[in-house]
């Protein structure tokens, strides 16, 4: 449904205001709220290859035999976990490991951050409950045809996420005979990289997820207990130094593609004594690649080059040695930019449009320079000697996970949110499936509540699930108790105001004296926004309420709109709603600033056209 500008705006509350919604009537908005699912690593399951999944054995109560449930907390960590509490720390220590090397190369304020803790959930494949042996087992079994050669020798991890929540989920043998590796997989690099806020810009998320293609985080082998002599690293051979990330020769596009790219140099070298890319070399310039907020935009073969050029650019910044030649065929020493210097860099890249002037003010060289330098890089980052490591500055060092016997209500809240998230993938791949996983789900939650032992936090999941189950009825009561206990949980808020408000539209379409109510509605969206992640779907609510419920916004609301847009900057809706907003309020340098940044942002006609539309009508209204 798109409604007139004018039935969103403010009534005059005075006479310039009155002026200005007069004049406005062809700019829409639109206003129809659809929530989608988001879906978990792309690497799971496709249809077809569900076929055990449809005939469910018949669904009992199924008990917590065999070993209990233990606990630990760390700094944004809560672990739950069914094996001994040597393999468990463990675990907890490989996942750290993996997550500071990480950091080395992708440096957490570029990384998403969230107020819930991410959840570490370690089961033996025998104790798990029905529908996640079901699960795990068809994603394992697509894991071997993704990685053939590697599923094996790998601990199998399987990731669940909603808008604000993670869980990683571990399926390990205590008696398996083999120490294995562990690591992240790239579709969660790719998780990371595309769930941050403000959203990094494309040419950085495409090039450091082909980056990682050619990145090893290693870590010791997780040993189980024929193996536990407090030395796993002396169980298995490992060709690289633990703690260190190993870039490993690039790659261009492929095997082939880069078998040719150096026939191509030796031919240059041959013919004009040159070892440099011929011009026929087809290679994207920088000013395309860092201008392109759409892989929409790309001819095709471009989107690959694309990916591949930005890898490589990452790539040679990061590399601390990096051997090019100069388009005169001479070794190039000149200075070449910092990691810090990348980093600020794509910082500002998410808020703000790419410029020439942008571009040095960064790296002190301009684009065309840089463009030359990467071809006379890229035929050495492919060599077998391009191999480089990225180590701490110092040793590090990382906290101990100390367990303890977890409650019942841990157990329903830290695994509910397992089997929660489940049901959240399965419904949103294969919804003919997914009733015995809500119905998992939510015995799970719902078996502390029953005794009276509840939380803020395990009422917030019991609401969420009921939301993810389609019943907004039974989740309003769970939402509404959690958000007056000031749960920290940004999604619960924002699903709380929803409800609330669809209520109050079905009961009052024109909102006739609702400002109380509506007050109340986005009070609560607010409460959420303060914590992280600041919700897109709450901006959207909470424009669409400011733009219908008719009052002059005051200065810390009009500072919320900033945020929103500032956070957003590349969701239509939002930075068009704050436009809308800042015009209805007589603000308008402020939307004539968010109007520009909107036309260098966006491409699709249809956003165009009304971001031109409201500021044609800006240039025409005259204030008396």
């Amino acid at each position: 449904m798109h409604l007139p500008l004018d039935t969103l705006l403010a009534p005059p509350v005075n006479a310039r205001l009155g002026r200005i919604i007069a004049l406005i009537s062809l700019v829409l908005l639109p206003t129809t709220w659809v929530l989608q699912a988001q879906t978990p690593d792309s690497d799971g399951p496709r249809p077809g290859q569900w076929d055990n999944m449809i005939s469910l054995p018949p669904f009992l109560v199924e008990d917590d035999g065999g070993q209990p449930w233990k606990v630990a907390n760390l700094e944004g960590i809560e672990v739950l976990s069914r094996s001994s509490d040597t393999l468990s720390k463990t675990i907890v220590d490989r996942y750290l490991r993996l997550q500071a090397m990480v950091n080395l190369i992708y440096p957490p304020d570029l990384q998403p951050s969230s107020v819930v803790p991410t959840v570490l959930v370690i089961n033996d494949p025998k104790l798990q409950v029905t529908t996640s042996r079901e699960l795990t087992e068809t994603l394992q079994r697509q894991l071997k045809i993704n990685y053939a050669d590697k599923s094996d020798s790998y601990i199998p991890v399987y990731h669940f996420w909603d808008q604000d929540t993670q869980v990683m989920y571990f399926v390990i043998d205590e008696f398996d005979n083999n120490p294995s590796p562990v690591s992240f997989t790239p579709a969660y690099f790719r998780f990371m990289l595309e769930t941050r806020t403000p959203a990094l810009p494309r040419w950085f998320i495409e090039g450091m997820a082909t980056l990682i293609e050619t990145v090893s985080l290693p870590v010791p082998p997780i040993s189980r207990r024929l193996y536990n002599f407090g030395n796993d690293a002396a169980t298995i051979s490992w060709s690289d130094p633990v703690d260190k990330v190993s870039v490993q020769p690039f790659v261009w596009q492929s095997d082939a593609a880069t078998k040719e790219m150096n026939s191509l140099v030796k031919m240059m070298a041959k013919s004009q004594g040159v070892a440099y890319l011929p011009d026929q070399f087809q290679f994207l310039t920088l000013q395309r690649i860092l201008k392109i907020d759409s892989l929409d935009e790309l001819e095709m073969g471009e989107a690959s080059l694309l990916a591949y050029q930005a890898a490589l650019f990452i790539r040679w910044i990061l590399d601390p040695d990096p051997r090019e030649l100069s388009a005169g065929g001479r070794e190039n020493y000149l200075r070449k930019p910092m990691a810090s210097d990348l980093w600020k860099f794509v910082e500002r890249c998410a808020t703000e449009p790419v410029t020439d002037k942008l571009f040095k003010e960064c790296f002190g060289q301009s684009m065309s320079v840089v463009d030359t330098r990467l071809r006379g890089y890229l035929p050495f980052a492919c060599l077998a000697s391009a191999k480089f490591q990225v180590a701490p500055k110092t040793t590090p060092e990382f906290p101990k996970a100390s367990f303890s016997t977890a409650s019942v209500m841990e157990i329903s809240r830290l695994r509910g949110r397992l089997e929660r998230l489940e049901t959240v993938y399965v419904k949103t791949e294969y919804p003919g499936v997914a009733e015995p996983f809500v119905d998992r789900a939510r015995r799970t939650l719902q078996r502390a509540y029953k005794l009276g032992e509840y939380d803020d936090k395990l009422l917030a999941e019991m609401g969420l699930c009921e939301v993810d189950a389609g019943k907004d009825a039974a989740a309003k009561p769970f939402l509404a108790q959690a958000v007056r206990l000031h749960v920290q949980h940004p999604r619960a808020y924002f699903e709380f105001a929803r409800i609330e408000y669809a209520r109050l539209i079905e009961e009052n379409p024109e909102l006739h004296d609702a400002t109380d109510q509506l007050k109340i509605i986005t009070g609560i969206l607010e409460a959420g926004l303060r914590q992280k992640p600041a919700l897109s779907t709450s901006y959207n609510l909470l424009f669409e309420i400011w733009l219908r419920q008719k009052l002059i916004l005051s200065p810390d609301q009009l500072a919320e709109i900033d945020q929103g847009a500032a956070l957003y900057p590349r969701n239509f809706r939002i930075l068009f709603g704050a436009a809308l907003l800042k015009t209805s309020q007589g603000k308008f340098a402020d939307a004539r600033r968010l109007i520009d940044q909107g036309l260098h942002l966006f491409t699709s006609e249809k956003e165009l056209k009304q971001l031109s539309g409201l500021q044609e009508f800006i240039a025409r209204t005259k204030i008396e």
